[in-house]
């Protein structure tokens, strides 16, 4: 979990700015920031925090991380040192909430996890963010075994792809991928901003100004993605962590 303060002050002015707080602009859809060691300062007020509000390294998850095993191969629950989600033949997506509820009307959450994948296989893992409770719609950063990321869109389970692109010099051959996500939730009505990275590059928006609904409670978590595969498609998990812009209530 190296390298997160020059992200977190960055990301966090970008989002927020984008959500209608904070100062500054965000950058157009696709822009790619300077790289994370230019940026070295304290985090402005409003923004992330420097310690996450929950975080797990999963070599053995907390309790309250799904358990399950369905008949099309679909399955979440520990392995040794890690946390493991397969995405079977029902599922292009298949998350598992973190043991959290977001409040809906949060400025924004960073979530941030160590990806494993099988290098060259068509699915992956990856992140999601303002999940619905049964778990049916979300946005969701995934990154595959042959070194592509994606950023999808989930309502009711019809998934649209806002954007994809091949990370280079990124591949799961070389060990755990660092993903990040960061997702501004805000209101129902206004435009919903995430910036994604893979091992701190890119550094990317993506806008959608059509927001999934949030609901009474906002979920976060991992995901495995059976992409174009028609095998399914394994992803292990360590260290998850979760910052939230708008602290909990107590």
């Amino acid at each position: 979990m190296r390298r997160r303060r020059g992200l977190l002050v960055a990301g966090a002015a970008m989002l927020l700015a984008a959500c209608g707080g904070g100062g500054g602009e965000a950058p157009e859809e696709g822009a790619s920031g300077p790289p994370e060691t230019s940026a070295r300062s304290e985090n402005p007020a409003g923004a992330f925090p420097d310690e996450p509000t929950f975080r797990d390294d999963l070599t053995v998850p907390v309790p309250g991380w799904p358990r399950l095993d369905e008949a099309d191969g679909s399955a979440a629950g520990p392995v040794t040192g890690a946390y493991q989600l397969r995405a079977g033949s029902d599922h292009v997506l298949f998350p598992a909430a973190a043991p959290i509820a977001v409040e809906p009307g949060n400025r924004g959450t960073f979530s941030e996890v160590e990806l494993t994948l099988t290098p060259g296989a068509e699915g992956g893992g990856g992140l999601f963010c303002r999940g619905s409770p049964d778990g049916t719609s979300m946005y969701a950063a995934t990154f595959s075994g042959q070194g592509t990321y994606a950023v999808q869109r989930v309502e009711q389970g019809d998934v649209t792809v806002l954007k994809e692109e091949k990370v280079p010099g990124v591949t799961p051959d070389r060990g755990p991928v660092l993903l990040r996500l960061i997702c501004g939730t805000g209101e129902d009505d206004r435009e919903v901003s995430l910036l994604v990275t893979v091992n701190a590059s890119p550094f990317s928006v993506v806008r959608d100004p059509r927001p999934l609904r949030a609901g009474p409670s906002s979920r976060v978590g991992v995901v495995a993605s059976r992409g174009q595969g028609v095998e399914p498609a394994t992803a292990r998990f360590n260290n998850f962590a979760l910052f939230l812009a708008t602290p909990p209530r107590d």
